[in-house]
């Protein structure tokens, strides 16, 4: 069975408590998911463990200290995202089948298609709602620049592959990357696209959850009803940055994001809202930078 002995006699593996990797290599490598993990519940399934011939699991560690000494730095601390909560009035964590992106990614991820959270049921109508935790002026007055990019693919996978109708409640449309245009073009056709940001959502009497929205400026607002409504989180800062930048000497703007000095080098979305492919690059350009200083160094 391809996976490796751990994936064979994992009892929990088709709840997702092993992952492999979306890229295989050459060998299969897999990561154990706490949340899925039945060891991680009562402290009694230890089949991979005791199969594993690399003796590679261990669930007796324990959280250690190691001291290292470095001449050169790199943070790549990343985000946090956006707590979806602390938007009451948008529902989540009051209302059942309202859910981040990340969340209806995960559920994609573990059982391969959108399920609402309340009865199981595969939703036939899903909303998504823009820039939540971004753009804000109170708040993250910034734009998370992957929210819009995110969502729609994730909407045009939603119809694509499960027959869900989707709308998508948006400010303006922020989207990067390869073949802009006719992504955009298809996402128009495929979507349901409403430049309007709900202000209220609740559970609906019939099981659905309602948004309240001003579909036409200067008329009353309209109601519309979803199976799943889905919270296109931003990305905010790493809590720990302000402690971090203080202990290395880093810099750190006032949204709460790095910046790098000599010898510290700060890559990926520790320094600000960043797309993958950035991600990547930026972290190409952190590592030469950090090689160049320790070769000028006297």
């Amino acid at each position: 069975m391809p996976g490796g002995l751990c994936l064979e006699v994992c009892p929990a593996a088709a709840e997702g408590a092993l992952r492999a990797p979306l890229i295989p290599g050459d060998r299969p490598r897999l990561a154990i998911s706490p949340a899925s993990c039945l060891y991680f519940k009562d402290q009694r399934s230890t089949l991979c463990q005791d199969i594993c011939p690399e003796e590679a699991i261990d669930f007796d560690q324990a959280p250690r200290q190691v001291e290292i000494k470095a001449d050169a730095l790199v943070l790549a601390t990343g985000f946090q995202p956006y707590p979806a909560a602390t938007k009451e009035r948008l529902g989540h964590g009051r209302v059942a089948d309202v859910v981040t992106a990340l969340e209806l990614e995960q559920g994609l991820r573990d059982h391969g298609g959108p399920a609402r959270p309340s009865d199981g049921r595969p939703p036939a109508s899903v909303a998504f709602i823009q820039c939540v935790g971004s753009r804000e002026r109170l708040g993250h007055n910034y734009c998370s620049r992957v929210c819009c990019g995110y969502a729609l693919r994730l909407g045009r996978h939603l119809r694509a592959r499960h027959g869900v109708a989707v709308s998508i409640f948006y400010m303006d449309l922020q989207s990067f990357g390869h073949a802009l245009d006719d992504f955009m073009a298809a996402a128009r056709q495929e979507l349901n696209l409403i430049r309007s940001m709900p202000y209220d959502v609740y559970q609906g009497h019939d099981g659905q959850v309602v948004l309240e929205y001003q579909a036409v400026s200067g008329q009353p607002p309209v109601k519309g009803r979803f199976d799943l409504v889905v919270l296109s989180v931003g990305m905010a800062p790493n809590p720990d940055n302000p402690e971090l930048a203080q202990a290395c000497g880093a810099g750190l703007d006032h949204h709460g994001f790095l910046s790098s000095r000599p010898g510290v080098f700060v890559a990926g979305a520790a320094t600000r809202p960043l797309d993958m492919a950035e991600v990547v690059a930026q972290a190409s350009g952190a590592a030469q930078e950090a090689l160049r200083y320790l070769e000028e160094r006297p």
